[in-house]
C-alpha cells in the first residue's frame, strides 16, 4: 500500500505519538487534531486517519527552535 493509501486507525496513531487512544478520541470530540474519517454515523463506528494527513499535521506542529516558529 503506498503511503498515500495508509490508514491508521486510533490505536496506531497513540502508538505513533506515544499517547493514550482516548486523547484522540476527545480531540475527535472538540474538533482538535488530525483529521480522521468515521465510517458509519453510529457510536461506535469505525476512525481511521490518513497517514498523509497525520504526516501534514505533523509537519504543521513542528516548532522551529531556531525561530520559534
Amino acid at each position: 500500500m503506498k503511503a498515500d493509501q495508509t490508514m491508521l486507525t486510533t490505536d496506531d496513531l497513540a502508538r505513533r505519538w506515544d499517547m493514550n487512544p482516548k486523547s484522540l478520541i476527545t480531540w475527535r470530540c472538540v474538533r482538535k487534531g488530525p483529521p480522521f474519517v468515521k465510517l458509519g454515523k453510529y457510536r461506535g463506528a469505525k476512525v481511521l486517519y490518513k497517514l498523509t494527513d497525520i504526516m501534514e499535521y505533523e509537519k504543521r506542529m513542528t516548532v522551529n527552535t531556531k525561530d520559534g516558529r
